[in-house]
């Protein structure tokens, strides 16, 4: 079955993500849409002024990395961006406020945030043999952190909430323009370790 993702923080250090069944891509989207985009693209000022959040997901199963298993019947306490607990949904309601708003994402599964090792998030090449040329020749290093940043929203859609950028493709410093406009809540998008400037072989 088709399915489309989205994803939202779980921790300091952990994310999760749902897969929704396509019956669902639409209860799924407003669900992206309030706890990715809504608080991430707020300036840090003003999402420190909001009150705290507090949401508590049902879903069909969770899975556990840490013990190879699925959680069956689960909930996942989310306060504000973070993810305070996951577990089964009778211990996650019994320790969860009465005033949290409860969404039933229905017969999905939840599981842990991807982390892509190598990506390139400023190369959106032109087709043909002379892509990379043209590329690097007739864009403005602005543009491509405009585009670096519209694949950044397409990579955390897609799941991935950790990505290592390694050399940004002749866009000078854009990379860690991005980086820091994410973590500034500017724009949408996964962690970023960048790596700036590559090192190639003169001629290439």
């Amino acid at each position: 079955m088709a399915t489309k993702s989205s994803s939202i923080p779980m921790s300091e250090n952990d994310d999760m993500r749902t897969q929704c069944p396509s019956k669902s891509l639409l209860r799924c989207a407003a669900l992206l849409g309030l706890l990715v985009i809504s608080p991430n693209a707020l300036p840090a000022q003003e999402r420190a002024a909001q009150p705290e959040r507090e949401i508590i997901l049902r879903a069909a199963r969770v899975l556990d990395v840490r013990r190879g298993s699925y959680i069956n019947n689960a909930a996942v306490w989310i306060r504000r961006e973070r993810i305070k607990t996951v577990g089964s949904a009778a211990e996650v309601l019994k320790g969860a406020p009465s005033s949290a708003r409860l969404l039933d994402l229905g017969d999905v599964t939840l599981l842990p945030g991807l982390i892509d090792c190598h990506t390139h998030l400023m190369a959106r090449l032109p087709a043909g043999a002379d892509g990379y040329a043209l590329n690097l020749l007739t864009k403005s290093e602005a543009y491509r952190a405009l585009e670096g940043a519209a694949d950044a929203r397409a990579t955390l859609e897609a799941g991935f909430t950790t990505v290592r950028d390694v050399e940004n493709e002749g866009s000078g410093y854009s990379d860690i323009a991005l980086r820091d406009a994410i973590n500034n809540g500017l724009v949408v998008g996964p962690r970023m370790r960048v790596a700036t400037r590559g090192i190639a072989a003169v001629g290439q």
